[in-house]
């Protein structure tokens, strides 16, 4: 998954996956109390994440910070920083987790996420579609715009702290370019995403996962 986030995002972006010895690598105690009171798995794919992420920021001479979270979960970046972490499971049942950062002269924001490339419920998609996003029935698209709209949260949220509705942004995906536009279709993005704005991500369906990934650029 690196190579492939590395390639949505640009040599720019510092990009790091798992590793073996992940689940055991050390928290601080403030890390640690994040998850203090989560269940095992959570607990599990918190430490793997949070190492990726600590070898990504090692990555730009940042060593030894707490990646704290705020109260709607989101990582806190050191100053200067913006990133995101993704974890999910493999058509293997392995625990796959990638974390992204980047200067905010590179990016003013990073949204990652990666999904199994299972057909989206069909009770979820009515819920994650806009009218005319995908084709009456296609689930496996509609896991495509799943994910891409996960990862458009991931980096406006941050800069917002504004809820955003699957229904509030409508895209247009195009797998064999891989690529994406994400359009703002309400104002609840407030004046950082307002009704109207564009952005414009990348994304792949690549052994078994979809992985989508959008970089916004410094100012936004």
């Amino acid at each position: 998954m690196r190579a492939a986030f590395e390639n949505l995002l640009g040599t720019r972006v510092i990009v790091e996956s798992d590793h073996p010895g992940d689940e055991s690598a050390p928290l601080s105690d403030a890390e640690t109390a994040l998850v203090a009171r989560a269940v095992d798995s959570r607990r599990r794919e918190f430490r793997v994440g949070r190492a990726c992420a600590h070898r990504a920021l090692a990555r730009l001479g940042i060593a030894g910070h707490t990646i704290g979270a705020h109260p709607e979960r989101d990582p806190v970046w050191p100053d200067g920083i913006v990133g995101s972490i993704t974890h999910t499971v493999d058509c293997g049942g392995r625990l796959r987790c990638v974390a992204a950062v980047a200067p905010t002269r590179v990016a003013a924001g990073i949204g990652i996420d990666a999904e199994p490339s299972t057909p989206l419920d069909d009770d979820l998609m009515a819920l994650v579609c806009r009218p005319g996003e995908v084709a009456s029935g296609d689930r496996d698209a509609a896991k495509v715009v799943f994910c891409v709209k996960e990862a458009l949260y991931k980096a406006i949220f941050p800069l917002t702290r504004r809820f955003l509705e699957f229904s509030d942004v409508s895209t247009t995906v195009s797998l064999a370019d891989g690529t994406f536009t994400a359009r703002a279709v309400t104002g609840a993005g407030g004046p950082r995403f307002p009704e109207g704005r564009s952005v414009h991500g990348g994304v792949v369906v690549l052994d078994g996962l979809v992985l989508a990934s959008l970089r916004l650029p410094p100012g936004f």
